[in-house]
């Protein structure tokens, strides 16, 4: 009779054994999905940030070209010059990027890759 209570206890110790396994790994796999919702939170913070960042640049170049289109205008008496120098500087710049566009690329690669790897602020 004691070997088979003894066997008992050891069966009821072995399933509390196995139910606190079970339980920190419930817990161990709702803490990972706390920390994957919380990263992945940062990062489209940090994307809707830079889209608003890049939509404002896009639109302070735009007006300051046109403004820089009247000024060139202005000066030279013709409207039409201005808009046409600031349409051949677009046109060289954009000549720029698609010429340098590997090393360019190569560059914002290993800036981003330093950016990724460096520790959370």
């Amino acid at each position: 009779m004691d070997k088979i209570l003894q066997l008992i206890s050891q069966f009821l110790q072995l399933g509390r054994i196995t139910q606190l396994v079970s339980d920190y790994v419930r817990s161990q796999v709702e803490v990972v999905k706390l920390e994957l919702r919380a990263e992945i939170a940062r990062i489209v913070a940090k994307a809707v940030v830079f889209i608003i960042i890049v939509i404002s640049a896009f639109l302070l170049l735009i007006f300051i070209g046109f403004a820089v289109a009247e000024w060139i205008g202005i000066c030279c008496s013709n409207p039409y010059l201005g808009y046409m120098i600031v349409a051949l500087f677009y046109l060289l710049v954009l000549m720029f990027v698609v010429i340098f566009r590997k090393p360019l690329a190569r560059f914002v690669e290993r800036k981003i890759q330093i950016r990724i790897q460096r520790p959370r602020e």
